[in-house]
C-alpha cells in the first residue's frame, strides 16, 4: 500500500574487501537496522554482537560493531521484507526527549572509541550526522544538563583531533556544532537541505584525502 522502496543500485551485489563494507555503512548506503539481514551465528558469538540494554536507536550501535567486523557480504536486490510502521512500537510511544539525549550520548562513546584511519572522512560524517541528533535531543527543556555536558566533551576531543591531523575541512564542518554557529543548524532552509550538506563536506573532504596518504592507515581500538 505505497511507502518507500529501498535504493540498492548503489550496493554491491558481493563485497570482501572490509574497510570498503564498512564504508558502505559509514555513508548509510548498508541499512542500520537488524531486520532482514542474515548473519552467520559465528559471526555475532566470536565478536559478542549483543543490544545495549535501556539505549533507543540500539540498531546503530550493533549494526556499527557488525559492519566494523564483517569481512566479506552478498546483497540481495530483491524486495524480501516489507516493513509496517506501528503506532504502538517503542519508537513512537516514548516521549521523554532525555532518553533520546541518554541514547545519543551512550552511542557517541562507544563509537568515538574506533577511530577508523582507513575510513577517516566517512567515519567523521558519519560521527557528525550522529552529534547534530544527539545535541538536538540534549539541548531541549528539561533534559539533564550533564548529557549536553558529555556530548560536548566527545565533540572536543573529535575536533582537535581532526586539528592535529590536519583535516581543515572536516573540523570546520564540526565548527557548526559550536555556539553561535550552532544556531544555523535550526534554520528551516539548513534542515530542508541538511542531506545535501552532509554530502558536500564528504565530498569536498574526501578530495583532500590525498594530503593524508602515507599517515596512521590501520583502524584504532
Amino acid at each position: 500500500g505505497g511507502g518507500l522502496k529501498v535504493k540498492s543500485d548503489v550496493i554491491p551485489l558481493f563485497q570482501d574487501v572490509p574497510h570498503k563494507i564498512f564504508s558502505l555503512y559509514l555513508r548509510d548506503i548498508l541499512p542500520m537496522t537488524c531486520w532482514n539481514v542474515l548473519i552467520r551465528r559465528s559471526l555475532v558469538e566470536d565478536n559478542h554482537l549483543q543490544f545495549a540494554r535501556g539505549v533507543l536507536q540500539e540498531d546503530i550501535l550493533w549494526s556499527f560493531h557488525l559492519y566494523r567486523c564483517t569481512t566479506k557480504m552478498a546483497f540481495v536486490p530483491e524486495v524480501t521484507y516489507q516493513y509496517c510502521d506501528n503506532e504502538g512500537s517503542i519508537m513512537n510511544k516514548v516521549k521523554n526527549v532525555s532518553s533520546f539525549a541518554y541514547s545519543y550520548c551512550f552511542i557517541l562513546s562507544e563509537v568515538c572509541g574506533y577511530v577508523d584511519y582507513v575510513n577517516y572522512v566517512d567515519f567523521m560524517v558519519f560521527v557528525l550526522r550522529l552529534m547534530f541528533r544527539g545535541f538536538d535531543y540534549a539541548l531541549q527543556p528539561n533534559v539533564d544538563r550533564q548529557y549536553i555536558k558529555q556530548l560536548k566533551g566527545i565533540r572536543n576531543k573529535l575536533f582537535f583531533r581532526m586539528i592535529k591531523d590536519g583535516r581543515i575541512v572536516l573540523s570546520s564542518a564540526f565548527l557548526l556544532l559550536y555556539r553561535p554557529l550552532y544556531y544555523i543548524t535550526h534554520w528551516r532552509i539548513y534542515r530542508r537541505y541538511y542531506d545535501h550538506w552532509i554530502n558536500v563536506v564528504r565530498i569536498v573532504a574526501t578530495s583532500f584525502n590525498c594530503l593524508h596518504r602515507g599517515k596512521r592507515a590501520e583502524l584504532i581500538y
